[in-house]
C-alpha cells in the first residue's frame, strides 16, 4: 500500500531528526576525544567485548545534557570547520530545531513551524531545501515542511549524508581516531 503524503511526511521529519540527533551525538563524541586525546588510543582499541574507557563514557554523558546549540557552538570553536561545513552545521542544528519544534498533525501532509522571535533567522541551505511560508499563512513567519517532497527530503539527506561521511570521517582522522568506532 503507498504511503499517504501525510504518513511520508511524518515519517520523514521522524528519519531527518533522528539523523540529526545521531550527528550531534557524533560531534559529542569528538569534542570529548579532542579535549582528551590520551582516550583515542583506548577507543581505537575498543571492540564490542572491551568496554569504552570511563572517561570517555562520563565525558560525553555531561556534554548529551547540554543543548545542540552549545554541542554546535563547542564543536566550531574547537575545530574551526571551513565555512561549507559550517553553514551545512548551522542547517543540521536548524532542522533538528524546526523537526522538532513543529506542530504535527495526521492530518496534513506538512509540519507548521513558527521560529520564536530569536530564532527568525534560518540558515540559507535549510530554507533552501525544506521551509516554505504557506500561501495563507496570517503571520508572515508560519512556515510549513514539505518533506512528502521527494527531491527536497532526498537533497537534505544528502547533506546529512556528506557531513557524517565526509567532514565528520576527516575530523575523526584528524585527530587519529578511527571513525567507525565512534560511528
Amino acid at each position: 500500500m503507498p504511503m499517504t503524503n501525510r504518513t511520508n511526511c511524518i515519517d520523514r521529519a521522524g528519519q531527518i531528526l533522528i539523523f540529526c540527533i545521531w550527528i550531534e551525538k557524533r560531534l559529542v563524541d569528538l569534542i570529548v576525544l579532542k579535549k582528551h586525546p590520551r582516550l583515542i588510543k583506548k577507543v581505537n582499541e575498543s571492540s564490542a567485548k572491551i568496554n569504552l574507557p570511563r572517561t570517555f563514557v562520563v565525558e560525553r554523558a555531561k556534554l548529551w545534557q547540554k543543548d545542540f546549540s552549545v554541542i554546535k557552538d563547542m564543536f566550531i570553536n574547537l575545530f574551526d570547520p571551513p565555512n561549507d561545513w559550517r553553514n551545512n552545521l548551522e542547517g543540521i542544528y536548524d532542522w533538528r530545531n524546526i523537526i522538532g519544534h513543529s506542530h504535527i498533525s495526521l492530518y496534513r501532509g506538512y509540519l507548521l513551524y513558527r521560529p520564536s522571535g530569536k530564532r527568525r533567522k534560518i540558515n540559507r541551505l535549510t530554507k533552501n531545501h525544506i521551509v516554505s511560508r504557506p500561501p495563507d499563512a496570517a503571520k508572515p513567519f508560519l512556515m510549513t515542511l514539505k518533506l512528502s517532497d521527494d527531491k527536497k527530503y532526498e537533497s537534505v539527506l544528502a547533506v546529512l549524508e556528506e557531513f557524517d561521511q565526509k567532514y565528520l570521517k576527516f575530523v575523526a582522522n584528524s585527530l587519529g581516531i578511527n571513525y567507525e568506532k565512534i560511528r
